[in-house]
């Protein structure tokens, strides 16, 4: 069960920072731009509460092509010294909330010991109303990869697309392993100054059909770096090549 609450202060700078963000972004209409508020709420996981922010109204697909009824969930992971919030700060959740999907960023359970990772994020997919018949992209930076690293390997129809950031797990990998994931969109993103990242792309792009942005000039967190050049990137791929189901 999803627990819901408002926080008015959320709210307005969800409005702020979102339409700043929006209008960074070239394609975008500003004059009919509707901001989309973020709520924030919770999710029982193995009998811990994962807080998370975001928008699970029933955001409507584009109407039209064969993902026309679909529903199109983006699940925003974080790295180590990073959180749900660090996706609101950078007005990713409103940017996405905005233009149709339905989204949520959550606070990963790290301190849970007794579950793989990996089952962890399943069941926060679950919980979330993002499992097998409606499948989320799902991104992933840095220290989150321990948790959809795995899952990717293992239960690759969870994925509507894949957006790993320098996941550091991939190098427990081999590029063989990466190569078996058949039917997952992929944009592997890293910073020009990161070689861990530059490491980890170079196995991660052995996922059938993948591409590669590497973000010129940038460190560990690119996106963090690089907010704009990430955002239109990430609009691009959900909106071009990820495989969202259609609601049942």
């Amino acid at each position: 069960m999803v627990k819901r609450g408002w926080k008015g202060i959320l709210l307005v700078t969800t409005a702020v920072v979102g339409l700043l963000s929006l209008r960074s972004v070239r394609g975008i209409d500003e004059a009919n731009v509707q901001v989309e508020t973020i709520e924030e709420g919770s999710i029982d996981v193995v009998g811990t509460q994962v807080s998370f922010l975001g928008n699970l109204g029933s955001s409507p697909s584009s109407p039209t092509g064969e993902e026309a009824g679909a529903v199109r969930n983006v699940l925003l992971l974080h790295g180590a010294k990073f959180s749900a919030q660090t996706w609101q700060d950078l007005g990713t959740l409103s940017l996405l909330a905005t233009n149709g999907f339905r989204v949520a960023a959550v606070n990963l359970p790290t301190r849970v010991k007794t579950t793989p990772r990996d089952e962890l994020l399943e069941q926060i997919c679950s919980g979330l109303g993002m499992g097998v018949d409606s499948p989320a992209v799902i991104v992933s930076p840095s220290m989150s990869g321990s948790f959809s690293v795995p899952l990717l390997l293992r239960k690759p129809e969870l994925f509507a697309g894949y957006v790993p950031v320098a996941p550091g797990q991939a190098l427990s990998h081999t590029a063989e392993d990466f190569a078996a994931v058949t039917g997952v969109p992929a944009l592997i993103v890293y910073g020009e100054l990161d070689r861990m990242g530059s490491s980890a792309t170079s196995l991660l792009s052995s996922i059938p059909g993948s591409r590669v942005l590497m973000v010129p000039g940038a460190s560990h967190p690119c996106y963090i770096d690089e907010p704009d050049m990430f955002h239109e990137s990430l609009l691009s791929f959900l909106n071009e090549d990820a495989h969202f189901s259609r609601a049942r």
